[in-house]
């Protein structure tokens, strides 16, 4: 399988799709250390500044197919949109209209999708 280099990929127009570890350490919905936070904002600000929509995901905890609040992602995107200065848009349902269908709703953005362990 070939793989190209980033920076020789032309992304304006395109919708990104980009798999992040974002599986921080949460109490009460609080994060407790934003080190993998921190190490996605490199790529996620070259991203955006070659295309208009980001959808990022990831997982945090093992829910084991349920949906948990306490792993929500939502402090996840909340904590991205501060270190960003841009809005993180957090898509809850998109299983059943498939993301596809959402983004083109929603138009243009930085989206995080949902905890992906919440799914089966």
């Amino acid at each position: 399988m070939n793989f190209y280099p980033l920076e020789k990929l032309d992304l304006k127009g395109q919708v990104v799709l980009v798999r992040l570890d974002l599986n921080c350490p949460l109490d009460e919905g609080k994060i407790l250390d934003d080190t993998r936070i921190q190490a996605s904002l490199p790529i996620l600000e070259y991203l955006l500044a070659r295309t208009d929509r980001v959808v990022m995901m990831s997982h945090l905890g093992r829910p084991e197919g349920e949906v948990c609040k306490e792993l929500s992602l939502a402090p996840v995107g909340e904590a991205l949109a501060t270190h960003l200065k841009r809005e993180v848009i957090l898509i809850d349902s998109y299983a059943e209209e498939g993301v596809k269908q959402v983004l083109n709703e929603l138009g243009h953005g930085l989206f995080l999708l949902e905890n992906l362990r919440f799914h089966k």
